[in-house]
């Protein structure tokens, strides 16, 4: 289900936890590349595999996460937030690089 159909909190500050759980080294994510906004959409498509499962990496502090595309390139986890897609609630991560932004599906914390 595209998941540009999901309504998203919006929040000032960085939020790395919901009510299900707390991103932390190798919790696992899924993104869809045709939700990535800010970049063009093949550059999109070469950084990102539909359905892949991509780990999330700690840098030198539990507060710096990232995610490496296709391209060896670190993206930061920047929010976590619940997103309604249809009858179900799943969380979601943002991440971020440069322009370049997706909610990312949370496949496990």
């Amino acid at each position: 289900m595209p998941i540009h159909s999901v309504r998203v909190a919006q929040r000032d500050d960085r939020n790395l936890s919901n009510s299900k759980g707390t991103l932390k080294e190798g919790s696992a994510i899924s993104i869809d590349p045709d939700e990535v906004t800010g970049i063009p959409k093949a550059e999109a498509r070469a950084r990102f595999i539909l359905n892949k499962i991509y780990r999330v990496q700690e840098g030198t502090t539990a507060e710096d996460l990232f995610i490496v595309d296709e391209k060896a390139t670190k993206w930061t986890l920047e929010d976590v937030s619940e997103a309604t897609m249809g009858a179900t609630t799943n969380s979601v991560a943002q991440i971020v690089l440069g322009k370049g932004r997706v909610w990312a599906l949370i496949q496990k914390f």
